[in-house]
Order: C-alpha cells, then sequence, then structure tokens
C-alpha cells in the first residue's frame, strides 16, 4: 500500500539566513528542513532558519512571501529571492508582515534535520546546534 501526499499540503513561510553574511532568503515550503538541505547543496555558506510562519493553505503562504518581498524589495539581489540588509530590516519586516518571531519547539519535525544519527534544529539561535556550528547574525 502506497501513502500518497495530501493534494494541498500546508506551507510555512519562512527567512533563512546565510552565515557570515547579511544575505537572507524569503520563501515557502511544505517541509522547511528539505527547503534548507535543498538550498545548501549549492551553497558555501551555511544556512539557518530565522523565523517561519505557523501553516498556512498554498495561497496564503504565496500572498505572505509576495508581501514579505515587497516590504524588503530595496535590498533585493539580482538574482533570486535573495535580500541583503541588516538583521534589523528583516525583523521588521517579519513583525509588519504579522509572522511571529519565535523559536520553534526541538519537537517540531519541519525545522529538524536528521545528520548521521543526530537530530539537529536548524535555526539561528546561538544555542542551537545548525550543521554544526551557530550562525553569526
Amino acid at each position: 500500500m502506497s501513502i500518497s501526499k495530501p493534494r494541498n499540503p500546508l506551507r510555512y513561510v519562512y527567512v533563512l539566513k546565510e552565515t557570515w553574511t547579511r544575505c537572507w532568503k524569503v520563501g515557502f515550503a511544505v517541509n522547511v528542513s528539505e527547503r534548507i538541505l535543498e538550498l545548501q547543496q549549492g551553497n558555501p555558506r551555511m544556512l539557518c532558519l530565522h523565523t517561519a510562519s505557523d501553516q498556512m493553505q498554498y495561497r496564503d503562504a504565496l500572498a505572505l512571501e509576495s508581501y514579505m518581498h515587497e516590504l524588503l524589495s530595496k535590498y533585493r539581489q539580482p538574482y533570486g529571492e535573495w535580500f541583503k540588509c541588516h538583521a534589523s530590516v528583516i525583523d521588521a519586516a517579519v513583525v509588519e508582515a504579522g509572522i511571529p518571531m519565535k523559536n520553534r519547539k526541538l519537537g517540531d519535525p519541519a525545522f529538524q534535520v536528521q545528520l548521521g544519527r543526530e537530530t539537529r534544529m536548524l535555526s539561528c539561535n546561538p544555542d542551537a546546534l545548525v550543521f554544526g556550528g551557530s550562525c553569526n547574525t
């Protein structure tokens, strides 16, 4: 018996930070940890989760992501959905967009990644393990 995926899974809108830079990515995904791993493969700098919304329908996630992009438009980099600015600018946009600034619980599987035998939290919290280190914000 095969397990089918839901036709319209809920999504998170997330904000990622690239370590040692002021580069940020705003996007949405069903599984944030899988998305981070996808993005990490082509990036020499470590990526970590700054914050994420609660789960929402696709249409709502798309609208929220678009609003965040609009708020950060003057910081957009030439390629893709990356923005270069100070953390305070990101935090102001997150608050304006209504995304709660909260640390995710370690038990939330959408914000964990299995690395060998360890489960690590994908968080910019300096106390959290993030691919072997912490993000410098």
